[in-house]
């Protein structure tokens, strides 16, 4: 099969009569089985391993959402947050195409909780 994974994207901005606007759609091959779809409660005073359940390896798309409406939650592709940091505003979300199975997250001032989408890619 191909393509089972879509991938729309669309953003604009309107203010003082200036407008921009971004929309994509990708179609995705899938290589891997397994998908995933959780929540996780992330520390404040703790780095904390992200979760992805029986998605082995790679997600080839992750969503992370950050469920709430007070608290700052950064995820980073180590533990100290030294190699790349995302900052994820509340009630705010990103996807990434990661390239590693081993993501780091913590939360600025109180445990938050995220929802994590994975799509397998291996």
């Amino acid at each position: 099969m191909a393509n089972e994974i879509i991938q729309d994207i669309k953003f604009s901005a309107t203010k003082n009569g200036a407008t921009v606007s971004f929309a994509n759609r990708n179609f995705i091959n899938m290589y891997g089985s397994d998908t995933f779809q959780g929540t996780q409660l992330i520390s404040e005073s703790t780095i904390d391993l992200l979760e992805f359940g029986s998605v082995d390896g790679s997600p080839r798309t992750l969503i992370i959402k950050n469920l709430d409406t007070t608290n700052v939650v950064y995820v980073g592709g180590d533990s100290a947050h030294d190699e790349w940091r995302i900052k994820i505003l509340p009630s705010d979300c990103c996807v990434i195409s990661p390239q590693t199975s081993t993501l780091y997250a913590t939360a600025s001032t109180s445990p938050c909780r995220v929802q994590i989408i994975a799509v397998e890619d291996d």
